[in-house]
């Protein structure tokens, strides 16, 4: 088994970049996944301890790691709420009778539904 930090190109090539092994990543995840977001120097020290018995690892690692993952949720939930269809409409929350033809005073029932914007409307005629 290949340990984590080593390059896969060249036997012996060392990489610039840390590569958590499929252990480190469950343990990480678990920990964040269970609440932890920010962890302090020592929190840092001793979660980078235990998993040195799964691969190569040192401080930074942990703290980048928590650093990134958090960022990487934060823009996920900001993409998924900007995707996220308006809601179907459902009951008017405002209506207001306007005349729109003023050549025959023919009225029409604008309503506005919830989750449209402001002049976003359904119009019937009366």
């Amino acid at each position: 088994m290949e340990e984590a930090g080593l390059c896969n190109s060249r036997v012996g090539a060392k990489c610039g970049r840390w590569n958590p092994t499929a252990e480190q990543v469950k343990v990480l995840t678990d920990l964040f996944s269970a609440g932890l977001r920010t962890p302090s120097t020592e929190q840092i020290q001793k979660i980078s301890s235990h998993l040195s018995s799964f691969g190569k690892i040192e401080n930074k690692n942990v703290f980048y790691w928590f650093q990134n993952h958090k960022a990487r949720e934060r823009h996920h939930h900001y993409n998924k709420k900007r995707r996220r269809p308006p809601p179907a409409p459902t009951s008017p929350v405002h209506t207001d009778l306007f005349v729109l033809d003023h050549s025959d005073r023919r009225e029409f029932q604008i309503t506005k539904l919830p989750g449209l914007s402001s002049y976003q409307c359904i119009i019937q005629k009366m």
